[in-house]
């Protein structure tokens, strides 16, 4: 191969190479760009920005247990994971979202495994597990 030849196909593959780069830099820009546009209706909307929601934050299996146990006060005496989420985000309405249904229902179970509670009925599929508080015995 001829030097002008090698020269003239390594400036064809360099240039090629650049007008790649180029175009991921506009399709980059214009991604950005739509990001943007969305972002702005959803915030004229009234929906919430990830930077200023507090929904993606989470809770500590400690806060959990207490706020689990404070909604075991207001429950009813047979009850189910999803009560006790409702009574949760009544006492709290600033949880909803926050609150997860299988950290709840992990807790109720660690908390029937250790006779804090009865577990009445286990869930299996799409049934629910029903829960029992203990009845305190004279």
């Amino acid at each position: 191969m001829a030097a002008i030849d090698y020269d003239r196909l390594k400036r064809m593959a360099r240039e090629a190479r650049d007008a790649k780069i180029e175009a991921a830099k506009v399709e980059y820009r214009e991604a950005l760009r739509a990001l943007d546009i969305v972002q702005k209706m959803a915030a004229g909307n009234g929906l919430a920005r990830p930077q200023d929601a507090d929904a993606r934050k989470r809770i500590g299996r400690g806060v959990l247990t207490e706020l689990i146990q404070e909604a075991l006060r207001s429950v009813p005496a047979s009850f189910t994971t999803q009560d006790v989420i409702n009574v949760i985000v009544k006492i709290r309405p600033g949880l909803v979202g926050v609150i997860q249904k299988p950290s709840v229902a992990g807790s109720l179970g660690r908390m029937a495994m250790a006779g804090d509670l009865d577990l009445s009925e286990p869930g299996r599929g799409r049934r629910h597990a029903v829960f029992t508080r203990q009845t305190v015995e004279d």
